[in-house]
């Protein structure tokens, strides 16, 4: 046992784990090997936390003996996850009194995390209650981040959601920079993977020392990074609540612009030349009408007109430049959109990379196969590694809370007719749900779906469309209700009691959520170059095998929400036909039995299907690609 390991567990008052110290040793060999990338499969109930937080530390105090200044970045997820990382921190305080050097520790958000006053007051509506207009100048006032405000009081004032009051590139606290740069000097920092895709194109975690970056979740942090390939400027919601900004002429100008939009833009980018004039002539016209403003505006004002400026020119520039830029209108509301896609932006990793000493990514659900090497491939191509010195390593624990797998399909189809929900599909699924013990979490593909079965199952909580995970949850766990019904329950939240034990018994997967095709397709769709040489073919079918990668991850993610304590016991009813029977070996979807961690393999074996009928037919295509 390491000697700071064996404090750690001395001081705290806690039990040897063997798979803990072997994470944690993990992380110190990767430290110490300059210019490696490792990749650390690491399976949920190690204890990554307190593994990443002591290595660390280890890392730090050799700066004591080589007399070079070291820094650490700790990248995760969700707040709740930075939270829960700073605890880990804190926790190990207790160790000071045994070590020459403790590290200074800061968490970095983004500024979409933290409250802009002048957005709250924007909102403020004369006919608000006078509780809400009084906690709309709490909210003003609140320095933490938003999640944080609605922990505390409930909620947001006037039905606000954070979107609404958050800072954007556009509205930002005097003393933010400030606030980062004080962050940013400590010796460990912990941070979002928002704020890892960022600093890809910003560099500002530069600062001469020495530094490691682990990303926890990294299977997630490659989805983030994903996210980021389409950059969406919505013109008619960027200038709806600034009218009063500009003068009669600038309103006038702006009008006109969006209704020109309307008009023109396709429903569906197709990011040709003639787009990309169009979308540079209307980001000229909207740099225009921005100097039409008002005399009399506030200095917060007039910074937003004065960098909403830059940012337009800035657009307009990578127009010129970029070969996607295209003009579109969104989903739902049919807003008039311009948009950048950069499809590779997720492998500029590879080459960012080289500005640390050293690299981690680690998750439970890194690898999607049995071989570990094999398994992650995928993640190697995404991230742009291939020229890279890499290492793979696994830490499993052996055994690890009990696990009972029942596949149970209903005989119904789930749709009708495109996207409509079978009602006797719901009523079969419903029935199902009804009939387990204890407390379930339902883990469905999408808020219409959560909502639709919400409405056929009893004593259930809903998260609702535009409703925070962590808020939904919480209403969850402190209440009586035994459902939770949600379509983003996969990743990043813990369903516990005081005691670390899972509150849960039943987890219920209705639908194995594969995405649908990507922006990237979309736009290519309709093009002569995507139909030649059997490119479409080609290219559906790598999105096929990439959505069949990120179900395995998804069916991981979701069996560790249940099993958060060595002796959970959860059982997992998976509804959707398409997950394999252990016999059917030549199944269209027979990799997704990888989302199986080993150790329960023994049970998925058994093939418990006591609900229901088991469909064979896998070849319906409208449910392949619909999250």
């Amino acid at each position: 046992m390491s000697d700071l390991y064996q404090q750690f567990v001395k001081t705290l008052g806690l039990s040897y784990r063997p798979e803990q110290e072997a994470a944690f040793e993990h992380l110190c060999v990767d430290m110490s090997r300059d210019g490696f990338i490792t990749l650390l499969q690491a399976e949920t109930g190690i204890g990554k936390a307190y593994a990443t937080a002591l290595a660390a530390i280890d890392y730090l105090q050799r700066t004591l003996d080589d007399r070079v200044p070291r820094k650490v970045i700790v990248a995760t997820g969700t707040l709740a996850l930075v939270k829960d990382l700073e605890s880990c921190f804190k926790n190990l305080q207790h160790l000071m009194d045994t070590l020459e050097f403790y590290p200074s520790v800061g968490c970095l958000l983004g500024k979409n995390h933290f409250v802009s006053p002048e957005r709250v007051s924007g909102h403020v509506a004369a006919d608000w209650s006078p509780g809400d207009k009084a906690l709309a100048d709490q909210l003003m006032d609140w320095a933490e981040p938003i999640e944080d405000f609605i922990r505390t009081y409930g909620y947001l004032p006037g039905d606000l959601v954070p979107e609404d009051v958050c800072q954007t590139q556009h509205s930002v606290r005097e003393d933010w920079a400030n606030e980062r740069q004080s962050v940013l000097a400590n010796d460990v920092i912990i941070t979002s993977h928002a704020m890892i895709g960022t600093d890809m194109n910003h560099s500002f975690f530069e600062d001469g020392r020495s530094t490691y970056l682990i990303i926890d979740e990294g299977d997630a942090f490659v989805d983030h990074l994903e996210s980021m390939q389409l950059i969406s400027f919505n013109i008619k919601r960027e200038f709806s609540k600034t009218s009063h900004m500009f003068s009669a002429r600038g309103q006038e100008k702006i009008a006109r612009i969006v209704e020109q939009s309307m008009d023109t833009f396709l429903e569906q980018p197709e990011f040709s030349s003639a787009e990309r004039e169009m979308a540079a002539s209307t980001l000229a016209a909207l740099s225009e009408a921005c100097r039409y403003k008002k005399r009399n505006l506030s200095k917060e004002e007039r910074n937003w007109l004065s960098e909403m400026q830059i940012y337009l020119d800035f657009l307009r520039d990578k127009s010129r430049m970029s070969k996607y830029f295209g003009c579109g209108k969104t989903k739902v509301l049919q807003e008039p959109s311009i948009l950048m896609l950069n499809p590779y932006f997720s492998r500029y990793f590879g080459t960012y990379s080289d500005r640390f000493n050293a690299v981690t990514l680690m998750s439970g659900s890194l690898s999607v196969g049995r071989n570990l090497t094999e398994g992650t491939k995928w993640l190697v191509f995404k991230l742009g590694l291939k020229d890279v010195a890499l290492r793979t390593a696994e830490v499993s624990p052996a055994q690890f809370g009990s696990l009972e797998i029942q596949l149970c399909p209903p005989a119904e189809s789930m749709y009708v007719a495109g996207d409509q929900l079978n009602p006797y599909w719901l009523k079969s699924t419903a029935s199902i749900i009804e009939q387990l013990s204890g407390r379930t979490l339902v883990v469905v593909a999408s808020h219409k779906e959560a909502e639709e079965l919400g409405k056929n199952v009893a004593n259930c909580i809903v998260q609702e469309k535009g409703e925070r995970l962590a808020h939904a949850t919480e209403r969850f766990v402190s209440g009586s209700a035994s459902v939770f019904i949600t379509a983003a329950g996969h990743t990043g939240v813990n369903f516990v009691d005081a005691s670390g034990r899972s509150l849960l018994k039943n987890i219920v997967l209705t639908r194995l959520g594969f995405p649908g095709p990507s922006p990237f397709t979309l736009a290519l769709k309709s093009s002569e170059e995507f139909k030649a040489n059997g490119m479409r073919t080609k290219l559906l079918n790598s999105e096929f095998y990439d959505g069949l990668q990120k179900v395995i991850r998804r069916v991981k993610q979701i069996i560790g929400r249940g099993i958060r304590a060595s002796d959970d016991e959860i059982k997992l009813y998976i509804i959707d036909h398409r997950f394999p029977a252990p016999t059917a070996f030549n199944h269209k979807f027979s990799a997704l039995r990888n989302a199986i961690p080993r150790r329960f393999m023994s049970c998925y074996a058994k093939d418990n299907s006591q609900f229901g009928i088991r469909k064979t037919d896998d070849s319906n295509a409208a449910e392949e690609f619909i999250i």
